[in-house]
This record gives C-alpha cells, sequence and structure tokens, in this order.
C-alpha cells in the first residue's frame, strides 16, 4: 500500500514539472518583453518618420519621406521621398540609401515647438522621433534619380 503511494506521488510530481518549467519560461518571456515597452534615446517610432519634411543642405525644402524600406532583418535599407507634384499631384517617388540621410532633432527654423514658449523645454522629453532629414542633393537631383517601383 505505501508503495503504490510513493508511486502516486512520483508520478504527480513528475506530471507536474513540466508545468513549472513552462511557468518559469513565461515569466521570463514576460519580463524581457516588459522592456521592450520603454523607448529609450536613439530608438525611432517608424510611423513617425513617415511624413517628415526632408531638406538639402541649403536649407530648401526638397520633399518628405514617403516610405521606408526594410531588408528581412529589420535593418533600414532606404528611405523613399516624395520629390515634386503640387497637392500630392504629379510626385515623384525617389529611394536614398539610409546612410546617405541626416536626420536631426532640432527644428530647422529654431522656433518653439508645439506653441511652447521655451523651444528647449519640449525637447527635454523624448518624442521618438526627428524632426526632419536632410539629404546632400538639390531638389533637381533628386528628381533625376529613377522613380520607386514597387512589387506587385
Amino acid at each position: 500500500m505505501k508503495s503504490r503511494i510513493a508511486l502516486a506521488m512520483a508520478s504527480v510530481a513528475l506530471l507536474s514539472l513540466p508545468a513549472m518549467a513552462q511557468t518559469v519560461q513565461t515569466t521570463q518571456a514576460v519580463a524581457a518583453a516588459s522592456q521592450l515597452y520603454q523607448m529609450k534615446a536613439g530608438q525611432w517610432r517608424g510611423t513617425k518618420l513617415t511624413g517628415l519634411n526632408v531638406y538639402n543642405n541649403n536649407n530648401e525644402k526638397i520633399g518628405d519621406v514617403k516610405e521606408i524600406i526594410l531588408d528581412r532583418t529589420g535593418k533600414i535599407d532606404a528611405i523613399v521621398i516624395g520629390a515634386g507634384g503640387f497637392l500630392g499631384m504629379g510626385n515623384h517617388d525617389v529611394a536614398v540609401p539610409f546612410q546617405q540621410v541626416k536626420w536631426l532633432d532640432e527644428a530647422r527654423d529654431h522656433q518653439p515647438v508645439s506653441g511652447s514658449s521655451n523651444p528647449r523645454s519640449e525637447r527635454s522629453v523624448y518624442r521618438g522621433y526627428p524632426d526632419h532629414a536632410v539629404v546632400n542633393m538639390t531638389k533637381d537631383q533628386l528628381k533625376a534619380l529613377p522613380e520607386v517601383r514597387y512589387e506587385q
């Protein structure tokens, strides 16, 4: 009789080991994932990059960010810039390698952001995206690049 009870208890213990291991793994996964919810300086919100103004070195607006091209590992390969056009018509979308784009957090005209009287006051809280981009090209050089073709 005692051997049956001991056998039953051993069986229950063995059956509960995978459940305990799964609980430990789940707890570790939740702890690791919770660290990702806090943005750190230097990380950007991808949805906020689209629509940003793009300027040249002469501080002339030459387009805006339309798309972000990623590879399968998540590395950004290129930025698609909409150049030319008027009110969205006749726009010419071109790809510029990510390394050729300079991202600036400072407002280009150094004016207060979002109605603040102090331009630095709202910058002390990290927004999660830059203010604008700069490309070392003129608007004509940008428009001369081949238009981006998307796979169907």
